[in-house]
């Protein structure tokens, strides 16, 4: 999912909570999906933000990774 994120998207920063190297991008797409990224390049700071799907027929939500993995 993660590779049909525009990734030229106006990017969340998280500089008002602390976190000037944490951002997110969010993408909408036609079909009625939602993709997320978020990066914290932080070493210091931990990244937590609640994230409420209301309907979540025939979709399914990823594990988080570490590092360099991807889906």
């Amino acid at each position: 999912m993660i590779s049909y994120l525009d990734l030229n998207a106006e990017k969340k920063t998280y500089s008002s909570k602390g976190i000037p190297e944490a951002y997110k991008l969010e993408s909408n797409f036609e079909f009625g999906f939602v993709g997320i990224l978020y990066r914290n390049d932080s070493l210091e700071a931990t990244l937590r933000e609640k994230v409420v799907f209301t309907k979540l027929e025939g979709a399914k939500l990823l594990a988080p990774f570490e590092g360099e993995a991807r889906y």
